[in-house]
């Protein structure tokens, strides 16, 4: 009596051209979305957050061969920015150990500690917002001029050493561990007031909603994967749809050795213009990082007062200042000489895609107008030119070669895209008019006198800064005011608490504050 063959050695009769085929349309049925990451069970999930489908895989171990890498090869792979409950805590000290290394205390120690040339190499020429290389406010191509800029020493050797800090804080595109951020705030040399933010606990009840990149989460699902399970996918997709922790803008950078490891696989980094790169003026820095919680009351919540968040009462718009600095900065990571052209940037003006346009065109393309001008009018002022940059940050000029990027934005030849009308630049009749307007301003100014009767040397930038006027932007449906856009920032649960800021805490205890 004959039996009838399995349904798997039916299948490999099949030619191998039909096999794959079959494979496809078994991977594909109900996957047409492709993969979500879930951050907390390390795993893809469907779009619908539901488990993969591979038991045909488990059928036979040749299946299995046919089969190895081809879910990953035909289907992209999506991640969003992260928060949870739990994950926030973790973000929130991350943010506020990044923003410490920022402000100064790792540029001090860095300086003393790293050759020149080193340091001129890893910040490069249009490098911005990370890491080392954003230590400070200033993204001008002038590194020597950083070393004018630190703050007091610090004794590292007492608290565990500048090289266990540095081997963690290097990439502010990782997600550390629970331990990596203890061995941080050990390390940390830090006046008693601050110690609190190196602890777990501080964070527990703040109401802020911390999250990490969508980049970060990829570089997280990478580096657990081994190297030839990575050489199958051909496709990322990164979700920036909110604000996240850490300096966001430069994460892509991170993903680098991956794409020189993986030269076919390509990653589409979509930054929501309304939910996130709009939002992360008021939550922080022009650099978008969340400010330290310390400078009170410019901290992390600052915003709830003055943008009339669930503290606050003021029922404000979007400010030009708060929408083309971020742009800027995300444009210059994005079009980076290290980014491989397989990178992408989608600035995202969904769901009002021609509200994002309005605020291109009036807001965006103007200030880009407004550092061509600036650049113009003191070209053979250097160092004019730099202190306009310091002044005038978030105010008319941005990071270098912004207008250029403005320009070539939506061109083939771009990394940068947008599905909305970006506007048209300036032309030089309107340049020139700015440069004519605020030569009349600098001639007016009137310096101020010191203690003996003694003129104040008169700044230009001073004129160009009080000369450009405010522009606001207020939301159209199906979007709510930007108020409410900021309050999804907090996290509801923790809203109605009593967050005491932790030097308040300390200064009931009677601490030395």
């Amino acid at each position: 009596m004959e039996t009838e063959p399995s349904p798997q050695a039916t299948l490999l009769l099949l030619p191998g051209e039909l096999r794959n085929h079959i494979y496809r349309e078994y991977l594909c049925a109900g996957t047409e979305d492709g993969y979500v990451y879930d951050f907390e069970a390390g795993k893809l999930r469907t779009a619908d957050h539901q488990p993969i489908e591979l038991n045909l895989m488990y059928t036979c171990k040749r299946i299995a061969q046919e089969m190895r890498g081809l879910a990953l090869s035909i289907h992209t792979v999506t991640f969003s920015t992260l928060y949870s409950r739990t994950l926030r805590t973790r973000a929130a000290r991350w943010a506020y150990f990044v923003s410490r290394f920022r402000g100064g205390i790792g540029w001090h120690a860095v300086r003393q500690a790293v050759p020149p040339e080193v340091i001129r190499q890893v910040v490069g020429e249009r490098s911005l917002v990370h890491a080392i290389s954003c230590l400070h406010d200033r993204d001008a191509p002038e590194h020597e001029d950083f070393e004018n800029f630190g703050p007091r020493p610090f004794d590292w050797e007492k608290r565990g050493g500048l090289a266990a800090y540095l081997a963690i804080i290097k990439e502010p595109w990782r997600i550390p561990t629970e331990d990596e951020l203890d061995t941080i705030g050990a390390c940390l040399p830090t006046p008693a007031h601050r110690a609190p933010a190196a602890l777990r606990d501080m964070w527990q009840d703040h109401p802020g909603k911390f999250r990490f990149s969508a980049a970060a989460a990829a570089i997280h699902f990478l580096s657990s994967l081994p190297a030839n399970t990575r050489k199958y996918m051909r496709r990322i997709c990164l979700r920036e749809d909110r604000v996240s922790v850490a300096h966001p803008e430069c994460h892509i950078r991170g993903l680098v050795p991956y794409c020189l490891e993986n030269p076919a696989l390509r990653i589409e980094r979509r930054a929501s213009l309304w939910t996130n790169l709009f939002q992360a003026c008021a939550w922080g820095s022009a650099g978008g990082q969340f400010k330290d919680p310390f400078d009170w009351p410019f901290g992390l919540i600052d915003w709830m007062g003055h943008w009339g968040g669930p503290f606050g009462d003021v029922d404000e718009d979007l400010p030009a200042d708060h929408a083309t600095r971020p742009v800027a900065l995300w444009m210059a990571e994005a079009s980076h000489p290290d980014i491989p052209d397989s990178v992408s940037l989608v600035l995202d003006g969904d769901p009002t895609r021609e509200r994002s346009a309005d605020v291109f065109r009036e807001a965006v393309q103007r200030d880009a107008a407004w550092q061509t001008a600036m650049e113009r009018r003191f070209i053979d002022m250097p160092t004019v030119l730099f202190n306009m940059r310091e002044i005038t940050a978030e105010h008319g000029w941005h990071v270098v070669r912004f207008p250029q990027l403005l320009l070539d934005i939506n061109k083939p030849s771009s990394r940068i895209q947008c599905n909305f009308d970006p506007g048209q630049p300036w032309d030089d009749d309107q340049i020139a008019e700015i440069i004519s307007t605020n030569k009349i301003a600098e001639d007016a100014l009137v310096p101020n006198l010191d203690d003996n009767g003694q003129p104040y040397p008169v700044y230009p930038e001073a004129a160009w800064e009080s000369e450009r006027s405010d522009l606001f932007f207020a939301t159209v449906s199906p979007l709510p005011p930007f108020r409410d856009l900021l309050d999804d920032n907090m996290d509801p649960g923790y809203i109605e608490l009593d967050w005491v800021p932790p030097w308040d805490r300390l200064r009931a205890r009677g601490a030395d504050v």
